[in-house]
């Protein structure tokens, strides 16, 4: 797949776990892991990618990344910090469109049993 020669190197890498939804059927879910997003650093400039039910928001924030955890921790979400893993390494395979499917894209994480997002929360933490 041809890149365009577009190829940012991101200082950092996290995916944040929330346990808010407004969607009735993810309710059924770990009550800490209803939701997930990343956030992209690059040149402390933030990148919020927000992969929801009927679009991606992608944010640029100009805060401070500790200030903004912060927020985030006080309000029940975890937070892990992460890098890259197969990239360009298969082809992807079918999958619904989900926060964590697109997150698992993201990362290059080709693993099709990942499918909730406190599946995808161990699986980053091991």
């Amino acid at each position: 797949m041809q890149r365009f020669g577009l190829n940012p190197v991101w200082d950092d890498i996290w995916v944040v776990f929330s346990p808010f939804t407004d969607l009735f059927y993810l309710k059924f879910l770990h009550k800490d892991f209803r939701h997930c997003f990343l956030i992209m650093e690059v040149n402390n400039i933030l990148f919020v990618i927000d992969p929801l039910a009927s679009r991606i928001e992608v944010n640029t924030l100009f805060i401070n990344k500790i200030e903004l955890f912060e927020i985030f921790k006080s309000k029940g979400m975890k937070i892990i910090k992460t890098s890259f893993f197969n990239i360009n390494k298969k082809s992807w395979k079918f999958g619904i469109f989900t926060c964590v499917e697109v997150v698992k894209r993201v990362l290059g994480i080709y693993n099709w049993k990942i499918i909730t997002p406190y599946q995808l929360y161990n699986f980053l933490n091991k």
